[in-house]
């Protein structure tokens, strides 16, 4: 089931990238989702910006915390207007 966290207007933090990693979403310190330079090791929390739930699972996570993956895949959507 695919979920949709649309922009709050809380914050303006919706990407934001460097060389060492790319990140979508922020606030509080946290990222909705951060993948670093590799593609492999990434990190999801709840934002502000998008109101998202944590984007990956773990047994009995606790919503506030951030939680860290490996990526074993990645899929990239671009759509034009």
């Amino acid at each position: 089931r695919v979920q949709i966290f649309k922009w709050t207007g809380k914050n303006e933090y919706v990407a934001l990238r460097d060389t060492g990693y790319i990140s979508f979403g922020g606030g509080d310190g946290k990222y909705g989702l951060y993948l670093d330079a590799n593609l492999i090791d990434g990190s999801s929390a709840h934002c502000p910006t998008f109101n998202n739930r944590v984007l990956c699972s773990s047994v009995g996570q606790d919503e506030s915390k951030t939680v860290d993956f490996e990526c074993v895949g990645i899929e990239v959507w671009g759509v034009n207007s």
